[in-house]
């Protein structure tokens, strides 16, 4: 008991070096390949998105990255080391940002900070598979700058200004569509215990028109995406050739049950966070959207992920405004968090647990 009180202490007390530690050892991997064959992993299949742009290619999915990085790439050869250092470097900021904001909620929760939540919240960011170590493996993700988005779209709603808010979520949306998924059902739930469910789904207008845009017209004709270099063509390029729907692959079903109750996880843990601070309702039914991805894509692990996100930022919101006060967990509760939490290494995105397989040799 001792010992364990002493390892909470701790995390709360460094609580950034070890997220920072941890998102570090995420992209160990990346190092790894880059030292044996010129990869950079993740990186590298992301570099694509970087560079489709609404200056060079009009309007597609997924270009508001490449419009904003225009200009720092510009300089650089495309899919050199220098535009790999650029998005690193701008990785690196976005995450110590939103470390920032996370430290800083936690430190404002009131009775949260130093209960089981603030603990929960705490361990699960710096240790679990799907908390920092997973930021750090998909180096370079458009995610990451959704997260900020949704932070702000928090923000907004905590001061009321819900049509900043649809604004935001709407922009997210154009940054990458699975933000439609996690993101927006935060941001509507968390509008909907201060406003009322009307002007919560009103929020959503702006998300669902820039979700209609992206399907009917975010794709790119072959001779656009021929214009990049094959440097930058080589990875997800695809994105911008198919429609909702991403073609399936041959993955274990064990692989996707797992994933399926990672995604779950904090779901389920969520739920009963709202329920025992009476601020259950019809909108809880929001927090099932992220098993929509489910269906729609095959990065089982990454939705995992994000419905972690989800839940992290919608909770840490709730305690900021004093809608959820505290927590009680018992021993049943305590071992599940203790399993979930377990640091081993990155969940992975349509493949689980890379950095075990690659202790492991696999």
């Amino acid at each position: 008991m001792a010992t364990g009180k002493r390892a909470l202490a701790a995390l709360q007390r460094y609580f950034v070096p070890l997220a920072l530690l941890f998102y570090l050892a995420g992209f160990t991997r990346s190092i790894r390949n880059l030292l044996v064959d010129g990869t950079l992993d993740n990186l590298d299949w992301a570099l694509a998105a970087y560079h489709v742009n609404y200056v060079d290619f009009g309007f597609a999915k997924r270009a508001v990255l490449g419009t904003l990085y225009r200009p720092f790439l510009a300089p650089f050869e495309d899919g050199g080391m220098g535009e790999r250092l650029v998005i690193m470097a701008g990785d690196f900021l976005c995450v110590g940002l939103l470390l920032y904001l996370v430290a800083r909620a936690l430190r404002r929760a009131g009775p949260v900070a130093h209960g089981p939540l603030g603990h929960t919240l705490r361990a699960a960011i710096v240790c679990a598979p799907v908390g920092m170590a997973q930021i750090g493996f998909e180096l370079g993700r458009t995610d990451h700058y959704n997260y900020l988005l949704l932070a702000l779209a928090l923000a907004a709603v905590a001061r009321g200004h819900l049509v900043a808010a649809a604004l935001v979520c709407g922009a997210a949306v154009l940054l990458h569509e699975a933000f439609f998924f996690y993101g927006l059902p935060a941001v509507m739930l968390a509008a909907a215990l201060r406003d009322g469910h009307a002007r919560a789904a009103a929020l959503a207008l702006p998300a669902i028109l820039a979700m209609a845009a992206v399907a009917l017209y975010g794709n790119l004709e072959p001779q656009a995406l021929a214009r990049l270099d094959p440097a930058v063509s080589a990875g997800a390029t695809d994105v911008w050739q198919r429609g909702v729907w991403e073609p399936a692959r041959a993955i274990p079903p064990a692989m996707v049950a797992l994933a399926l109750l990672l995604t779950l996880a904090p779901l389920a843990f969520t739920l009963a966070v709202l329920h025992q601070n009476r601020a259950l309702g019809p909108a809880a039914l929001l927090l099932a959207a992220p098993l929509a991805l489910f269906l729609l894509g095959i990065d089982y692990f990454r939705w995992a992920h994000l419905a972690f996100v989800m839940c992290t930022a919608l909770l840490l919101h709730l305690a900021l405004a004093g809608r959820v006060t505290g927590l009680r967990l018992n021993r049943t509760a305590i071992l599940a968090i203790a399993l979930y939490c377990l640091p081993l290494g990155a969940v992975g995105v349509a493949e689980g647990y890379p950095h075990l397989a690659m202790v492991l040799g696999r």
